[in-house]
């Protein structure tokens, strides 16, 4: 866990093979560590089994709060598997059905991700709304980050000139030791 948490995932995927030969149950006993294997899975190239083991997750979850999380997910690694279509319906029924749940932000935020780069500045501010949501109503600090640095991101390329300075200024601030405040500076 802890090499996921570090970003290692190459070391993160060793170290869960490496336990679940010790301990073929383990992912049975605590749902984030088998959601980080999972993940860790995806990221290493195999898509496949990284759906199977988070499907499976899901299926064992389903009446608990984090199984919205996991379909979000799941969506992704369906997106990168091409299944566009599948994907942005899970998307959806997650985004309109847990709204008391941190995964509804996250599919907003991948729904509104796939309209960035068709953004012009007649089109821009709807997706920029929706940024500017994300980063107020989500509990994930990542996320609120996340959300923030695309709506200014979006200001920046479409909006008013004085606005979006203003705009990247206060991002720096309100999050100085981010990855995307260093961008802001470049």
């Amino acid at each position: 866990e802890t090499y996921y948490k570090l970003q290692k995932y190459p070391q993160a995927l060793a170290s869960f093979r490496e336990a679940e030969k010790l301990w073929p149950a383990f992912t049975n006993y605590n749902p984030g560590v088998t959601f980080y294997y999972g993940d860790s899975i995806a990221r290493s190239g195999d898509l496949t089994a990284a759906r199977t083991l988070l499907a499976s997750l899901i299926a064992r979850l389903a009446d608990k709060k984090y199984a919205p999380v996991l379909l979000v997910r799941l969506a992704d690694i369906l997106m990168r598997q091409g299944h566009e279509q599948e994907a942005l319906g899970v998307y959806r029924t997650v985004s309109e059905n847990f709204k008391d749940n941190k995964a509804t932000w996250m599919a907003l935020l991948r729904l509104n991700d796939r309209d960035f780069l068709q953004a012009t500045p007649w089109s821009f501010r709807r997706l920029s709304d929706v940024y500017q949501e994300i980063s107020r109503q989500s509990t994930d600090i990542d996320l609120r980050e996340e959300a923030h640095f695309k709506y200014v991101l979006l200001e920046s390329l479409h909006g008013e000139a004085p606005e979006a300075l203003r705009q990247i200024v206060l991002f720096q601030k309100k999050f100085p030791r981010s990855v995307y405040a260093a961008v802001c500076r470049t």
